[in-house]
């Protein structure tokens, strides 16, 4: 009898855990978090009043770890300003994933810059990239930089006002 509730009881926790762990690498709170505090809006971009949107790709690997790691949507922009180089030193700093995330993946990141002059009208980069020939790997929810010449609570305030919009 005490074999059958420990038996339930470890058939329980499997349970529990499983529903814990996020099913995919865009719900994983570690992934967001610590990439969201590596990603910083480069500073000849903001000086230039530049925005832009990468897509990253990369692999996981069955130990969790990142590699071949590569911008899909080269532009001079994105090299002249530091949007693609500061985007690749962040993913290459990530510590190792869950191993169950392994896979290929793109990661949209918009650059969105709020001018204190139209805080209603944040510049939100309108580029995009096609799919064709990317089929295989899966495309992961878009992480937000913000920057521009007013206060974080401002920026964070003006982009919530285009959500609502």
């Amino acid at each position: 009898m005490a074999y059958l509730r420990v038996l339930l009881l470890v058939f329980i926790a499997q349970k529990l855990a499983a529903q814990i762990t996020p099913n995919t690498l865009s719900q994983d709170p570690v992934f967001r978090t610590v990439l969201a505090a590596r990603l910083v809006y480069p500073f000849d971009a903001l000086y230039k009043e530049i925005y832009a949107r990468v897509y990253a790709g990369f692999e996981v690997d069955e130990k969790g770890h990142l590699f071949n790691i590569s911008i899909l949507n080269h532009m001079s922009r994105g090299t002249r300003y530091g949007f693609e180089p500061n985007t690749i030193a962040a993913l290459k700093k990530l510590p190792p994933l869950n191993p169950h995330y392994q896979g290929r993946y793109i990661l949209p990141i918009a650059f969105i810059y709020v001018d204190s002059r139209h805080l209603d009208n944040p510049y939100i980069p309108k580029d995009s990239i096609s799919m064709g020939g990317l089929a295989n790997y899966i495309l992961l929810d878009e992480i937000k930089v913000i920057g521009g010449n007013v206060d974080r609570k401002e920026r964070l305030r003006a982009v919530e006002r285009t959500k609502a919009q």
